[in-house]
């Protein structure tokens, strides 16, 4: 019976402490996307990261940039290439298992962006083609545990 009491006020008194005992501090670094104003463009809208270890960011109405922990690789639209991001205004972006990025756009579509190959596949909305996107206006993107991507237009 005593070595009872005795367990249940040691687990009593565990339950009691403090959680900052058992805290770590947190510490946030800035980072400054090169060339990008917050207070003109509206600042990050999206942050994520890949298997490979890089922190992509997408900056409103600037473009998508790729971050290794010490440089920064601007993708901006460039309209004389058609190999470049598809838009400035981007809405989200998700990276599947095979740490291929998914960009939503607003009123441009999806792109598609393979790291391996740094090219950009575009998908915009067909009128006569019943299996495109529904809208080029892509406001939300999941990938599901299949590698699936799913689109909210």
């Amino acid at each position: 019976m005593k070595k009872i009491i005795i367990n249940s006020v040691a687990v009593m008194l565990l339950l009691m402490m403090p959680q900052w005992m058992y805290s770590q501090q947190k510490v946030f670094d800035k980072v400054t996307l090169p060339n990008v104003d917050a207070s003109a463009t509206g600042g990050i809208v999206g942050v994520t990261g890949d298997h490979e270890g890089y922190i992509w960011f997408i900056a409103k109405n600037r473009g998508l940039y790729r971050y290794d922990g010490s440089q920064f690789v601007a993708y901006v639209h460039d309209s004389k290439d058609s190999n470049s991001i598809t838009s400035a205004s981007l809405e989200t972006m998700a990276i599947d298992s095979d740490d291929v990025i998914w960009i939503a756009t607003f009123g441009s579509g999806l792109d598609k962006l393979d790291p391996a190959t740094n090219k950009f596949t575009h998908f915009r909305h067909q009128q006569a083609d019943p299996v495109s996107l529904a809208n080029d206006t892509v406001a939300a993107i999941l990938i599901n545990h299949d590698n699936n991507v799913w689109l909210g237009t």
